[in-house]
């Protein structure tokens, strides 16, 4: 009986440990990224979903990053917002829709800023240990209506950047994004995050704001 308290002491004591590492960890990269004017990443993302028995899709994309404003570039698509307005570009039909942002967060939920900080609010932490170089950090939302099961992050502790996030979601698929490269302080401006119809000769605009 004595052992066994001691066991489940021991298993107590070292989840509290690990949490506190997880925390502290996760912390860095809050305080990095938070002192940052800007983010450029170049990224690798794939989309697998389990009923069809693996990868569905996968892209390359470049994404500048200020707070809520940012703009994503994939070989498809050009996205924009300036925290106000949301240009969503396409290239195949030289067509550019704009919404309202705000609508658009309403309705998706999720900017790229939060995947830098996501853990901040509604996560436990989970320590899953060093991998190839990397720490594991699993995340677990405390809402149960969370469209996320678990989030998987991959830290490089000797910069606290994330190199690699797995997205779990509650349907059976999964986002994998792969950081390629990681720029700190890039140097843009506010048009930067704003749609230019002269980029984009003859370019179709559909303006759906009200």
């Amino acid at each position: 009986m004595f052992k066994g308290i001691l066991f489940s002491a021991s298993v107590l004591i070292g989840g509290i440990v690990m949490a506190q590492d997880a925390k502290a960890v996760l912390d860095k990269v809050s305080k990095n990224v938070k002192g940052y004017s800007a983010m450029y990443v170049e990224y690798e993302m794939q989309l697998n979903d389990e009923k069809a028995g693996g990868a569905i899709a996968s892209e390359q994309g470049k994404a500048w990053i200020n707070g809520e404003k940012f703009k994503i570039e994939t070989p498809d698509f050009h996205i924009y917002t300036d925290g106000n307005a949301f240009w969503a570009y396409s290239k195949a039909d030289n067509a550019c829709t704009i919404n309202d942002y705000a609508e658009i967060q309403e309705d998706k939920g999720f900017s790229p800023s939060d995947l830098f900080t996501i853990w901040e609010t509604g996560f436990k932490h989970e320590h899953k240990g060093v991998k190839s170089g990397l720490t594991q950090i699993n995340l677990y939302p405390t809402d149960s209506e969370n469209p996320f099961h678990t989030i998987v992050m991959y830290i490089d502790e000797r910069t606290s950047q994330i190199k690699k996030a797995q997205m779990k979601s509650r349907d059976g698929q999964e986002m994998i994004y792969n950081i390629k490269t990681f720029t700190p302080n890039p140097d843009i401006t506010e048009n930067t995050f704003k749609f230019s119809s002269l980029d984009y000769p003859g370019v179709e605009i559909d303006d759906q704001r009200f």
